[in-house]
């Protein structure tokens, strides 16, 4: 059985939710939001238990730079990489949105 990992937030998957979060309460409501930030928090948990359960970025693969791996919470993708038995995650971000603009300029850049 794989060890237990810590999972940290960055700042910048911080400030995800917290986008995130307000667009839904503007755009539906509050229960929404906290439903899905609930739905997240969940997947992002999970991966203390399994961190290779995520899968390369498509977007990243193709120009070489595979440190990053992700899982899916619907349409959001929870983008993160692991070091020293801590699992980081890097972003949080809708997959509807151009990703390969979204992706170069957060991790790449």
């Amino acid at each position: 059985m794989n060890p237990k990992y810590k999972v940290e937030l960055s700042i910048p998957a911080l400030q995800d939710l917290r986008s995130i979060s307000r667009w839904i309460v503007s755009n539906d409501s509050k229960a929404k939001a906290k439903s899905l930030l609930n739905k997240l928090q969940k997947a992002m948990n999970g991966l203390s238990n399994l961190p290779s359960r995520g899968h390369a970025l498509p977007e990243l693969e193709s120009v070489g730079f595979a440190k990053y791996l992700q899982i899916h919470e619907g349409p959001y993708r929870i983008i993160y990489h692991t070091q020293d038995q801590i699992v980081y995650i890097d972003a949080v971000l809708d997959g509807r949105r151009d990703m390969q603009t979204l992706l170069s300029k957060r991790l790449i850049g």
